[in-house]
């Protein structure tokens, strides 16, 4: 399946037993990918992995393999579109199945490590692919724009042409060329990132394009900013290299640069400071849902707030069409209970609009959506937020779980406990949270939420989201003990 690519490959490769292991991993992930299929799919999908097999389609997707990034997706697609591909037509994605097969080459690799000496492997496959990837580049002029990785547009934006406009003027070096964005888990952090990298007054202030470092919790910074390094054509990662020597590297090639720097997703402030590079007419965007971060970062960083009512019904309206037109009334009524939480909105108003194509009506669901907090919990998150790495989607508990599981136990204990206090509105003082816990002073377990996102001062109370306060009630329903 790997056509173009794996006969390259071979012959720029010899008989050691590095070399032999490259191979076994292309020949693996290729049969992997193809594996279970039954004869209508294999016909079905034979056009797309003949587009995966084209030089430059086949090069992006083994960069994002072999350095353990993402691939540039809107490369990608101008590049299937070219060849041929059409989304609307064509009964296959073409994006979840570059994305499939980047998981089974990833994972080839990871075994392949653990089999023939694990990071010395791993610098020699990052050497090869080096080599293998200017070869297929075949001396093909680049554009004048360098773009890492971007997540596409995103197709539903409402609401936050303020943010941006904001944003915009910090990123700028009047405003200091720094923003750093923090809110609550599911506010639309990415989103919005995302919408700035594709902004045209932005491309036109960044000519020479973008670099996107997607960080989480379990972060490979060494490997995030090897990424940049080779997008700016930089040398090949040296197996002395540490996080502050590529992160000088970058420097010294940024100092003159005018290019726009994302950091999305920060967890840690040491993963964050390697990737703030840029020179002084570069601009760099940081977003973050731990308020300590965002306080390191920039004392004047950036809160994104939900959205106003009129913007949360536009955010429904875009998923679910008819049904906010024929019950205008009952979905901004919805719209008001999720209080303006973009992920909440996009995932009720999705699981209305199936249920509007089956036609079974959407009174039922509407109730239960507005009686019941924890309806969502279970639910698939928006296709913008699969795990790559895992090639699943995740659900809304699964998402907030990343928030407290890592939470030290009394607090994740007292987060839960908020759980049995009035839902609407969730705002409590000091005092009820320190009776609530039995402890003299809340206060340490409150700076902890605050700092993660869980909680948002509010005139001398604290402010608990509604979909936050479900899930607190379902830690508590499930691993407390607490009656449901």
């Amino acid at each position: 399946m790997f056509g173009a690519l794996a006969p390259k490959a071979t012959a720029l490769v010899a008989g050691s037993p590095e070399e032999r292991a490259l191979r076994k991993v292309l020949r693996t992930a290729s049969h992997g990918l193809t594996k279970g299929l039954s004869g209508s799919e294999l016909l079905l999908r034979s056009h797309i992995y003949d587009w995966l097999c084209e030089e430059s389609v086949a090069k992006e997707l083994a960069d994002a393999a072999f350095a353990g990034g993402e691939p540039d997706w809107r490369a990608l697609a101008a590049s299937a579109t070219e060849l041929g591909y059409d989304p609307e037509t064509s009964p296959v994605d073409f994006a979840a199945t570059a994305s499939e097969f980047v998981v089974f080459l990833r994972a080839e690799i990871q075994q392949a490590a653990k089999e023939s000496g694990g990071a010395v492997f791993n610098r020699w496959v990052v050497e090869q692919l080096a080599q293998i990837s200017a070869r297929l580049a075949d001396g093909q002029p680049t554009g004048p724009r360098i773009e890492s990785s971007l997540p596409p547009r995103p197709k539903v934006f409402v609401g936050r042409e303020r943010d941006v406009a904001l944003i915009r003027e910090r990123l700028r070096p009047a405003g200091g060329g720094l923003a750093v964005v923090r809110g609550w888990p599911g506010v639309g952090k990415s989103t919005l990132a995302a919408e700035i990298a594709h902004d045209p007054a932005l491309q036109q202030q960044f000519p020479e394009g973008v670099l996107w470092a997607g960080l989480s919790e379990e972060t490979d910074v060494l490997g995030q900013l090897h990424l940049w390094c080779r997008r700016l054509g930089l040398r090949a990662l040296q197996p002395d290299d540490t996080v502050e020597t590529v992160s000088h590297l970058l420097a010294g090639r940024l100092r003159a640069a005018r290019m726009l720097l994302i950091v999305d997703d920060a967890w840690r402030t040491e993963d964050a400071r390697p990737f703030l590079v840029g020179g002084r007419d570069c601009g760099v965007l940081v977003t973050t849902r731990l308020t300590r971060i965002a306080q390191d970062l920039d004392a004047d960083n950036y809160p994104l707030g939900v959205l106003d009512l009129a913007s949360a019904v536009e955010l429904m309206a875009r998923e679910a069409p008819h049904v906010v037109a024929e019950n205008p009334a009952e979905m901004a009524a919805l719209a008001d209970r999720l209080e303006g939480l973009p992920l909440a909105l996009r995932v009720a108003a999705r699981l209305l609009a199936a249920e509007h194509h089956l036609g079974f009506g959407v009174a039922d669901l509407l109730q239960e959506l507005s009686d019941e907090d924890g309806l969502l919990l279970e639910e698939q998150a928006p296709p913008d937020r699969a795990d790559l790495a895992s090639a699943t989607t995740p659900t809304i508990a699964a998402l907030l779980r990343k928030s407290t599981d890592r939470l030290p136990p009394v607090v994740r204990s007292h987060f839960s406990e908020l759980g049995v206090l009035a839902a609407r509105p969730a705002t409590f003082d000091l005092v009820v949270m320190a009776d609530l816990w039995q402890v003299p002073d809340a206060r340490p377990s409150v700076r902890v939420l605050v700092d993660r996102g869980l909680l948002e001062p509010s005139d001398k109370r604290f402010q608990l989201h509604a979909l936050l306060h479900a899930h607190a009630r379902q830690i508590l329903d499930t691993e407390e003990g607490w009656p449901a």
